[in-house]
């Protein structure tokens, strides 16, 4: 059954509309001038629909629906307006309906049609994935994309991969709706940015039913937090790892290296993850340290060799990797590499930054000059 709320800041219109949602057998529960009025109750009714006239004194019905989805994330809107110029923004808002004044009782019912095919579909809807078919795979490096039953998510616009994206950095822990405006929408209007969040909020809920049971986005406290059920992480997988290196554990180590394919969403360029870029980044450097030193002491020179490029990769300036680079080639024989390796870093040096190697590099190279490495 249809329980609704309306809110209209002319009595005359609100009893018309008590009477007109009667005849659908429209329960209605409450009804308000104001928005103030509505929200101090809000939490003392049941109800699963809202009828909100736009144009309410204070707080507008397009800011009253963001407010009552926050607290109520289920409920269907309804605008009503004698207005044709706020249908864009109604629709953003995900509501289920707007009607023009006067309405019509024909229009009325295909409204409420509306609204008992979307509150059964709610009530009876089977769930697209079962935990057993479920397979939901979240790569965060390099860029952000989701998997879910091996089918690519595909998002309705950036700002919602977005959102999502900035809610799985904070996964399982809440995250302060002013907190996601200030981060994403920096420098907006503050009520034009928490319209369109509850938009993207409305959007990311949809795409969670999706991905099956136990995969919710839970709004308490004007704060937002992120469950997902069963996902895979790139990032987490490579977070759990340990920067020590050994035989017990080298495998595990090389295998969840390769999921670091680029930095956290790097090709998003997100302003906020850049912390969260560097900190991985630092980490990866770290167990690249730890793994070189694990190939050297059980002379797997090809690996050896192979893990301190990729560390000069993320710090091509590291005269100490440059030195235990050379030496390494060296070692294997290959002289004329590590004298290229060394022009090659002295080049660099001196065009990009204007410097030249320090004292301990040129030894090196003349050391492995003269045969004596």
């Amino acid at each position: 059954m249809i329980r609704a709320i309306l809110a209209d800041d002319e009595p005359l219109a609100l009893e018309l509309m008590k009477k007109r949602l009667a005849h659908f057998q429209v329960e209605v529960v409450g009804t308000y001038p104001d928005a103030p009025s509505l929200l101090k109750d809000i939490n003392n009714i049941s109800f699963n629909a809202a009828f909100l006239d736009i144009d309410l004194p204070g707080i507008s019905g397009l800011d009253l629906a963001v407010l009552i989805q926050d607290e109520k994330p289920n409920v269907q809107i309804v605008f009503t307006t004698a207005h044709r110029d706020y249908a864009i923004q109604a629709f953003e808002l995900d509501s289920i309906d707007y009607l023009l004044k006067p309405i019509l009782k024909e229009r009325l019912a295909k409204t409420i049609d509306r609204l008992e095919d979307k509150l059964n579909l709610e009530k009876e809807k089977e769930p697209i994935l079962s935990p057993q078919s479920s397979s939901l795979y979240i790569q965060c490096f390099k860029q952000f994309s989701i998997v879910c039953n091996n089918t690519a998510v595909k998002w309705k616009t950036a700002k919602i991969k977005e959102v999502f994206a900035f809610l799985t950095l904070h996964l399982d822990k809440p995250v302060h709706r002013d907190i996601l405006i200030d981060q994403l929408w920096p420098g907006h209007d503050y009520q034009k940015a928490k319209i369109h969040l509850h938009t993207c909020i409305s959007y990311v809920r949809k795409q969670l039913e999706g991905f099956g049971p136990g995969n919710t986005l839970t709004f308490a406290g004007q704060q937002y937090t992120l469950h997902l059920h069963d996902a895979v992480l790139d990032v987490s997988s490579f977070e759990k790892l340990s920067e020590s290196v050994s035989s017990n554990n080298v495998e595990d180590v090389e295998k969840v290296l390769l999921l670091y394919t680029g930095a956290f969403m790097e090709e998003e360029a997100y302003e906020w993850a850049r912390p969260k870029a560097d900190e991985l980044s630092a980490k990866l450097i770290a167990i690249l340290h730890r793994l070189a030193d694990y190939y050297e002491q059980n002379s797997l020179e090809d690996k050896y060799i192979g893990c301190l490029h990729k560390i000069l990769q993320f710090n091509p300036y590291s005269e100490h990797i440059v030195t235990r680079l050379m030496l390494g080639y060296a070692h294997l024989g290959m002289r004329a590499d590590a004298i290229r390796l060394y022009e090659n870093f002295e080049k660099k040096l001196k065009e990009e930054i204007g410097i030249h190697p320090g004292k301990e590099t040129v030894e090196t190279l003349m050391h492995i000059q003269q045969g004596q490495t």
